[in-house]
């Protein structure tokens, strides 16, 4: 077992879904393996463990090929069911930088340092976020997405935060939001937002103008 000063946490894979900071999760588990994960994350961590999103599908995991950002989260909830299956409900705190990753008796370990956050732009920051809310009152406000959102965000201004609390909403695929994870500058991600947000966008426009054509030659 490693020193927890040093920064060690136990790695839990999540290959079909993305945990974001200050967004929270509710898995199923079934194996032996990730429910010792769990457990030792309970015993040993204070409930925490690194959370980490592929970005290859594969059961047999090259720690060479493992994203260098994770996600640090907290386990809120566990159940275990009657039908041998654990449930539970992960809260993300934060990203950060992965330094190694240490294969285990159980799964795999991994070191990280924190990631120190500095507005090195702050108009274009402000720019971007503004970018953003302009781009949800218009989803809201003509396809009906996601209502809860802009009140998640009332008050919010830094940018990091505002991308995180965006990104897991977005229909994007996995793949995507993984990514989102993988990008420590707000800006560039917010970037990343911005473009997915526009696409979708034109996407639905497209649909809606094939809807009202149809419904003409009917």
């Amino acid at each position: 077992m490693r020193n927890q000063d040093s920064k060690n946490l136990p790695v839990l894979f999540l290959k079909d879904m993305v945990l974001f900071p200050s967004s929270d999760v509710r898995l199923e588990f079934s194996t032996l393996e990730e429910k010792q994960i769990i457990s030792l994350a309970e015993g040993y961590y204070d409930s925490n463990i690194l959370v980490v999103s592929p970005f290859v599908d594969d059961t047999n995991i090259n720690p060479k090929d493992l994203p260098t950002v994770g996600i640090i989260g907290q386990i809120k909830m566990r159940m275990d069911m009657p039908n041998g299956k654990t449930r539970l409900a992960l809260y993300g705190i934060r990203r950060v930088i992965i330094t190694n990753y240490h294969e285990e008796d159980v799964g795999l370990s991994a070191n990280y340092q924190e990631i120190e956050i500095k507005s090195t732009n702050p108009k274009e920051e402000i720019a971007c976020a503004r970018k953003i809310m302009n781009l949800l009152e218009t989803y809201i406000d003509d396809y009906s997405y996601n209502n809860n959102l802009l009140n998640n965000l009332i008050g919010v201004n830094n940018l990091d935060r505002i991308t995180d609390l965006v990104a897991p909403t977005l229909p994007v695929d996995y793949f995507r939001k993984a990514s989102y994870i993988e990008e420590i500058d707000a800006v560039t991600r917010s970037k990343m937002i911005i473009e997915d947000i526009n696409n979708d966008l034109m996407i639905l426009e497209l649909e809606k103008k094939l809807d009202e054509k149809l419904s003409t030659e009917i």
